[in-house]
């Protein structure tokens, strides 16, 4: 959960579900990708580790509209779930 007193949610961890993020560290790439804008429209992305996805979600979005191109894949040694 959340890095707040008692193990309480903190900021990012109910903006994060509000959002939809599956994890708070979705925020730090949103700050990375405003500041140097990493991810173009029509990039291919390739995420190694990716779990628990928060990282892929926030690469989907920064991809631009789908006629733009673009991918992104992301592999991880475990199976999980990203919405």
């Amino acid at each position: 959960m959340g890095g707040g007193a008692a193990g309480a949610p903190d900021f990012f961890y109910k903006e994060a579900q509000r959002l939809g993020y599956v994890a708070r560290s979705a925020f730090k790439l949103v700050q990375i990708q405003k500041q140097h804008k990493l991810i173009k429209a029509g990039s291919s992305v390739l995420d190694l580790g990716c779990a628990p996805g928060a990282w892929l979600q926030v690469a989907c979005q920064s991809l631009g509209p789908p006629n733009h191109g673009g991918s992104v894949l992301g592999i991880n040694l475990k199976v999980f779930q990203s919405t």
